[in-house]
C-alpha cells in the first residue's frame, strides 16, 4: 500500500487526497474524453449472481464461488420475492447452470419457473 510505502497511516493518505482533490485510480484525460477509471479485480473478490426484470434487478453477493447450491438459493430467493409470477430464467452453458441440483429445483416448481439456455 501506498501509505506502508511512505510509512504513515493510510487515514493520513486519504486526507491529503482530499485535501489536494486527488482520486486516486482516476487517470487524466483530455477534455471531452471520459477518464478511466483503474480497478484490477479477480473473479474471487466480488462473487455475486443477478436477475432483470422489467422493473427491477436482484442481486446477491456470494462469499466465495458461485457454484450450483448458490444458484439455487438465489433462486429460491428470487421465487419469494416475485411470489406468484411465472420466471423464465436464461443463462448461457455454464455447467453450474446445468447442474442436476438446479434443475431439480426448477423441476420441482411445477411450471412456475422455466430454464432457457443460450445457444452455443
Amino acid at each position: 500500500m501506498m501509505a506502508a510505502r511512505v510509512g504513515i497511516e493510510p487515514s493520513a493518505v486519504h486526507k491529503i487526497w482530499k485535501v489536494h482533490g486527488l482520486k486516486p485510480h482516476l487517470t487524466k484525460s483530455f477534455r471531452g474524453h471520459t477518464p478511466v477509471m483503474r480497478y484490477s479485480f479477480t473473479w474471487n473478490q466480488l462473487p455475486a449472481v443477478a436477475g432483470v426484470t422489467f422493473w427491477n434487478i436482484y442481486f446477491k453477493l456470494i462469499k466465495g464461488a458461485v457454484r450450483a447450491p448458490e444458484r439455487v438459493a438465489f433462486l429460491k430467493s428470487l421465487k419469494r420475492h416475485l411470489a406468484k409470477r411465472k420466471l423464465l430464467i436464461i443463462w448461457d452453458r455454464l455447467r453450474a447452470h446445468r447442474s442436476r441440483l438446479v434443475r431439480h429445483y426448477v423441476d420441482a416448481q411445477g411450471g412456475d419457473m422455466q430454464l432457457k439456455f443460450l445457444p452455443p
